[in-house]
């Protein structure tokens, strides 16, 4: 999993990491870092498994000051018995 990302205007960031208390799983938090006003902010995920790779958008809607926690989210790789590499990053944040 990535590192934390911060949108450049500084409207909300992403957490996300492997979830090893959920058993392989991987877990990712965004938050609106704004206390007075709402943001949609968009997180690409990307899903590795050997030759594969997909990427994956999800768009969260914040009001003030919430945040969207995913967690023990587990992604099986369709080639095999394996689970993909995810790694999640904040690509977009803009107020509503």
């Amino acid at each position: 999993m990535s590192a934390d990302t911060v949108a450049p205007n500084g409207l909300a960031s992403v957490g996300s990491w492997p979830d090893n208390a959920c058993g392989g799983f991987s877990s990712w938090h965004v938050i609106n870092n704004l206390k007075d006003a709402s943001v949609r902010a968009t997180v690409a995920v990307q899903r590795k498994s050997g030759s594969q790779e997909f990427n994956d958008r999800y768009v969260y809607d914040l009001k003030r000051g919430e945040s969207n926690f995913v967690s023990c989210r587990r992604i099986k790789a369709p080639d095999g018995p394996g689970f993909y590499d995810i790694s999640a990053s904040l690509v977009g944040a803009q107020m509503t």
